[in-house]
């Protein structure tokens, strides 16, 4: 559906972490948090490895299906190097992996 891939778009954000890590996420803001605790909840976060060229290889769930089933997860804000918009293919690709 059209509509809610445009309406997601406005919170799904590529984090640059501070580690070189990129991460495709739905970012959400956690209000009341005190310093030094998590500020900020990725949802449904997906890893991009940007070596590789193929978007449909290059995206894979963070931190891993073997490793948990949460698809929620608290960040530190402070650990954010940058956030940007997705490109629509970028997007696209996001969509397809967390449906999987």
């Amino acid at each position: 559906n059209i509509i809610q891939v445009i309406t997601m778009d406005e919170v799904i954000r590529v984090l640059l972490l501070k580690d070189g890590r990129t991460i495709v996420t739905k970012l959400e803001e956690v209000p009341g948090a005190d310093i030094g605790e998590p500020d900020c909840a990725m949802i449904d976060p997906v890893i991009y490895n940007t070596i590789n060229d193929n978007l449909e290889t290059a995206l894979s769930r963070f931190p891993g299906k073997n490793i948990t089933q949460d698809t929620k997860m608290a960040i530190l804000s402070d650990n954010i190097l940058t956030m940007v918009t997705p490109t629509t293919a970028l997007l696209a690709e996001y969509l397809v992996t967390i449906g999987d």
